[in-house]
């Protein structure tokens, strides 16, 4: 699996770390709090880094 390795994060992970519900990760990544999604297929993955760099401001 790609998240595996570390790069990138999915958004149920997201919704982990953040404790938030799923609606509440689509209100996030449309005003663009979270940042844009790499979308593979029908998968959409953050960039671990990004996600890291957010929770570090």
């Amino acid at each position: 699996m790609i998240e595996d390795d570390g790069i990138f994060m999915s958004p149920k992970q997201v919704q982990q770390m953040f404790k938030i519900s799923k609606p509440t990760e689509l209100a996030w990544r449309k005003n663009r709090t979270l940042p844009k999604p790499l979308v593979m297929g029908r998968r959409v993955y953050y960039k671990s880094k990004e996600i890291t760099n957010i929770t570090l401001k």
